[in-house]
């Protein structure tokens, strides 16, 4: 299963992003590039392991306010492949939340390309964003990634599958 969800990561990092565009692209995330080197940041607290692939860790911003717009989020986590910014997840729980950051996305980047029932999907040529809704859980995670690493770190995973 992982291997589909690197094969599919490594398309929409290849080649989605000459298809579609949107407003305000970002390259990084609250003032952090793609790419910055996790020594050249203070502040920065490893956090749990991750699911993701091996040379991934999770890091947390200390002092970081957790909120964006009128949501009141309830995790910012910033993944690092190899040392270096490739992903920020944002959570956020509960109805008024989820709708406010819902909101906050869709005026700061525009309608999505790709709106599905729970899912949303904006590609951009250095970041794409996807923001996901659970129903059950009444949860919703934003996450914002470099598409340059993330090619990378699909190339990487499929060479250690042997492809």
């Amino acid at each position: 299963m992982f291997k589909k969800v690197i094969v599919v990561v490594f398309f929409l990092c290849c080649f989605m992003p000459f298809l579609w565009s949107y407003d305000h692209e970002p390259d990084g995330f609250r003032g952090i590039r793609w790419g910055t080197d996790i020594s050249c940041l203070e502040g920065m607290e490893p956090g749990p392991k991750t699911k993701a692939p091996d040379l991934t860790k999770i890091y947390y911003k200390m002092g970081e306010i957790p909120k964006i717009g009128d949501a009141q989020l309830e995790d910012i986590q910033y993944l690092f492949y190899k040392g270096k910014l490739w992903l920020v997840d944002i959570y956020a729980s509960g109805f008024d939340n989820v709708a406010a950051l819902e909101r906050v996305v869709i005026n700061r980047f525009g309608p999505a390309d790709i709106n599905e029932t729970n899912q949303k999907w904006w590609g951009g040529k250095v970041t794409s964003i996807t923001f996901k809704f659970d129903d059950e859980k009444k949860r919703a995670c934003l996450n914002f990634y470099s598409q340059e690493i993330g090619a990378q770190v699909a190339k990487d995973e499929l060479q250690k599958d042997g492809f």
